[in-house]
């Protein structure tokens, strides 16, 4: 089941996540294989999940079976460190059913967060440094 929590008009926040925790158990008491929160930072556009790893926890403490997966962490928002502390802490609170998916996140992340949201210039910048990177070590 692929998820990001999206706004529901005239409900209260805690009501929306409280339904959503329940909706997790019953695809965990049916048999479905994972459940899947994207990382947005756009919750006036779409999304009530900007710390996948806070309500994956919860869902954690109430299901069994299910994968857990955070689908994707946006690393270019994230300390290294920091990331990778809450992966190791969320995969031993869900007894090994975290699956981890990492991405570069997406136009309107960047556009909010100050980064360029060209994707073709940014691919471009990252190939001309590997070119360069290539040709110095020759």
């Amino acid at each position: 089941m692929f998820d990001h929590i999206e706004p529901i008009p005239g409900q209260e926040l805690g009501q929306i996540y409280h339904d959503r925790l329940s909706q997790v158990e019953r695809f965990d008491a049916a048999g479905f294989y994972a459940y899947h929160l994207a990382e947005h930072h756009t919750p006036a556009v779409h999304s009530l999940a900007p710390s996948q790893n806070v309500f994956l926890a919860a869902a954690s403490h109430t299901t069994q079976q299910i994968k857990l997966c955070p689908c994707i962490y946006v690393l270019p928002l994230h300390h290294p460190l920091r990331l990778i502390e809450e992966i190791c802490m969320l995969d031993h609170l869900s007894d090994g059913r975290l699956e981890v998916g990492v991405g570069r996140g997406g136009v309107l992340e960047a556009y909010f967060w100050g980064s360029d949201w060209d994707v073709e210039r940014r691919m471009n910048i990252k190939a001309k440094g590997r070119r360069r990177r290539k040709g110095a070590i020759r």
